[in-house]
């Protein structure tokens, strides 16, 4: 009987821990299209893209499609591995409620080049007045 309850508290504490798992934000999960470079090379910044301008996009090798579990670019395939919170919150356009303020994301990917190259990046995914920042370390 014992062991019993040890198993079904252990299984609990499982769920619990599960369920508290962070997530990609709802904001950042979509269609990105490249528009440059930031903090000297450090980062990249994507803006929204319509359905109208995807292909203009794809065309251009600069798309990124952003889901619950990890990332589709033109270059590279990355599966998120581990997502954490920072514990920062960023603005999605100027004077939002707090309420609409995006957290900061940090993940642990595992990357496909061709899946020929396979490697782990750490990423750090933010929101900046519409547009999606990816920081790369």
């Amino acid at each position: 009987m014992l062991r019993a309850f040890v198993l079904a508290a252990a299984l609990l504490a499982c769920g619990q821990a599960l369920a508290k798992a962070d997530a990609i934000p709802d904001a950042m999960i979509g269609r990105w299209c490249y528009a440059g470079e930031y903090g000297e090379g450090a980062g990249l910044t994507y803006e929204p893209v319509t359905e109208a301008d995807w292909e203009k996009c794809k065309q251009r090798d600069g798309y990124l499609t952003v889901n619950a579990n990890g990332h589709i670019a033109d270059e590279a395939n990355c599966r998120y591995v581990t997502i954490k919170r920072t514990g920062e919150k960023t603005a999605p356009h100027t004077k939002p409620l707090p309420s609409e303020l995006v957290p900061v994301v940090r993940v642990r990917a595992r990357c496909t080049f061709a899946d020929v190259d396979k490697w782990f990046e750490t990423i750090t995914l933010s929101i900046g007045k519409g547009y999606l920042l990816m920081q790369f370390k």
